[in-house]
C-alpha cells in the first residue's frame, strides 16, 4: 500500500501499521477572502483529528479554535475525502487512514491568534491569515490532501 506526506513523498506502508483518524476541516470565506492556516511553510484549511466523544461539529469548532483563535460556526458538510496519510513531526512513523470531513464555517466571535495552539503545533504553525480568493493558485499548498482543489469546488458551488 502507499500512504502520502505533508511534502507529497509517497510511502510504501504495511496495512498493520494504520490507524483510523477522523479529521475535520473548515472552510471560512468572508468579504472575498478565505482564512487559511500556515503550516510546514505551506497552507492548510483550519482543522485537524476529532477526538474520542467529540462529535464532527464540536471538533471543528475546537480544531478552528486552536488554528485560528476564532470561534466559528459550522454551516454545513461541503465535501469528504479519505486518503491514507503519513503525520508529520512524530518520533515514530504514525500512518493513518484519514476520514476527512469539510465544513462550510463562519466565525462569530474571537481575534486571530496563535496562543490556543497545542505545544506540538507550535514549532510548525504560524498565524491564521485571511487570504484574498484570487490568490489561491499562487500559493504553497501542504499535505496530502487537495484542498485547493476542495476550495475551488465549494466555491463553484456557493458563487462567491
Amino acid at each position: 500500500m502507499k500512504a502520502t506526506d505533508i511534502y507529497g513523498t509517497v510511502h510504501d506502508i504495511k496495512p498493520d501499521d494504520i490507524t483510523w483518524r477522523p479529521s475535520v476541516y473548515a472552510i471560512i470565506v468572508e468579504d472575498g477572502k478565505i482564512l487559511l492556516s500556515p503550516q510546514f511553510g505551506g497552507y492548510v484549511l483550519p482543522g485537524g483529528g476529532v477526538e474520542l466523544e467529540e462529535t464532527l461539529r464540536e471538533a471543528l469548532i475546537r480544531e478552528a479554535r486552536e488554528e485560528t483563535g476564532l470561534d466559528c460556526q459550522p454551516i454545513k458538510h461541503v465535501d469528504f475525502k479519505d486518503i491514507f496519510f503519513v503525520l508529520p513531526g512524530r518520533e515514530n512513523q504514525e500512518i493513518v487512514h484519514s476520514l476527512c470531513f469539510f465544513y462550510d464555517a463562519r466565525v462569530i466571535g474571537g481575534t486571530i491568534t496563535t496562543k490556543y495552539l497545542e505545544a506540538d503545533e507550535v514549532p510548525s504553525t504560524k498565524q491564521a491569515e485571511w487570504i484574498d480568493l484570487k490568490s489561491l493558485d499562487k500559493l504553497q499548498w501542504i499535505g496530502s490532501i487537495d484542498f485547493l482543489a476542495i476550495i475551488k469546488l465549494y466555491l463553484s458551488k456557493t458563487n462567491t
